[in-house]
């Protein structure tokens, strides 16, 4: 028996002791004692569990948990034969297509400092549909994103009926501000294969107005809140999920969860699956905000820890998998949202005759 490899040990401000288990996403809250015998026994290979402290039912808690085991190897090599199968999985691809880098909204924390106001034309198009159409793959996962997708809803349109038309195993999620949202477009959503939005809203409408506003200045809360409840309330939407996204920096922190909290208890009478998650506002970012540092974000999960619970899913950088590429509304390829507009970037153009795509960009992150 042996303390596991994936166990994290950490404490709150209150002294309360927990380990986490990344393997399991199990969370146990132990006593001092245990906490501490485990954590200074991490680095042996043979545990002796003193029974003074470990009773049978103890025991077995801990194992059921991933806490203690006999060994890691199994499960280090289960993950790793898992990354590397949809790593180099060339049946399944990701698509993430921009039909406009062009947004309506201004918002403070924006890293798309380069926003022309370019849409994406039939060539472009046309050129998406047939190499989907030459990959053929055995499933195919579309992320409409921007700038804001629904400012050119044409070209999703044009794109998603010609690959239904094909009989291509397709389906879409949708990253929107949510502010173009209306009953014609959202009757034909889910016909288009789209089952998941994206929309954020950064808390009540004195905060979000601050952060999330259109170009003339001009707040969006109530018009956002009010396209939400719609889309919440029609039969057309019911199968699609709502995933709202809070953006949270050291501006909105305090206020997330009881925001977060109230959206939920809105939202219920509906009977949708809604999700709401935090998005942190890390890095350099724009001087006018105040980013969390990870410490930050470590220390405000660690003291919520019954209010946030990490996903236990296992996610990739698209740049690491052979088929996932990002294609902007100009044809450019890239390897990451984060390199759309930066020609230094880009992979290839599909609208070129024949299209070069640079091999010694395939796995390049910024």
């Amino acid at each position: 028996m042996k303390v596991s490899r994936y166990n994290f040990f950490v404490t709150s401000e209150n002294n309360t002791c927990y380990i986490y288990n990344s393997a399991t996403n199990a969370l146990l809250s132990v006593e001092k004692e245990i906490y501490d015998f485990l954590q200074q026994s991490k680095e042996y290979q043979e545990l002796i569990l003193p029974s003074d402290l470990f009773d049978e039912e103890t025991v077995d808690v801990l194992k059921s948990a991933n806490i203690i085991t006999q060994s890691d190897e199994n499960k280090l090599n289960s993950l790793y034969l898992k990354t590397l199968s949809n790593r180099f999985d060339g049946t399944k691809m990701n698509l993430t297509l921009v039909p406009t880098q062009a947004c309506n909204f201004n918002c403070i924390y924006c890293y798309e400092k380069i926003r022309p106001n370019i849409f994406m034309d039939d060539e472009t198009e046309n050129n998406i549909i047939n190499y989907v159409i030459s990959i053929n793959p055995k499933k195919l996962h579309i992320a409409w994103y921007g700038g804001e997708p629904l400012m050119n809803f044409k070209s999703i349109q044009k794109i998603s009926e010609a690959l239904i038309q094909k009989n291509i195993n397709f389906n879409a999620i949708m990253i929107t501000n949510g502010y173009l949202m209306n009953k014609e477009v959202l009757n034909q959503l889910f016909k288009l294969r789209i089952n998941s939005l994206q929309i954020t809203i950064d808390g009540p409408k004195e905060i979000h107005d601050t952060r999330r506003f259109l170009l003339n200045g001009k707040g969006t809360f109530d018009k956002i809140y009010k396209n939400i409840l719609l889309l919440l309330s029609l039969d057309e939407c019911k199968d699609i999920a709502l995933k709202i996204r809070i953006n949270v920096d050291k501006g909105n922190l305090n206020t997330y969860l009881k925001f977060r909290d109230e959206l939920y208890d809105k939202f219920s009478k509906f009977n949708r699956k809604v999700i709401i998650y935090p998005g942190w506002v890390t890095g350099e970012g724009n001087p006018d905000i105040s980013c969390l540092t990870p410490e930050d974000i470590s220390s405000f999960t660690l003291n919520n820890m019954e209010d946030i619970y990490p996903e236990n899913e296992q996610v990739e950088c698209m740049s690491r998998h052979i088929n996932s590429f990002l294609i902007g509304p100009t044809g450019k390829m890239y390897k990451c949202w984060h390199n759309l507009g930066h020609p230094e970037l880009e992979l290839g153009n599909l609208n070129d005759k024949p299209c070069i795509v640079d091999s010694n960009l395939l796995l390049t992150r910024r």
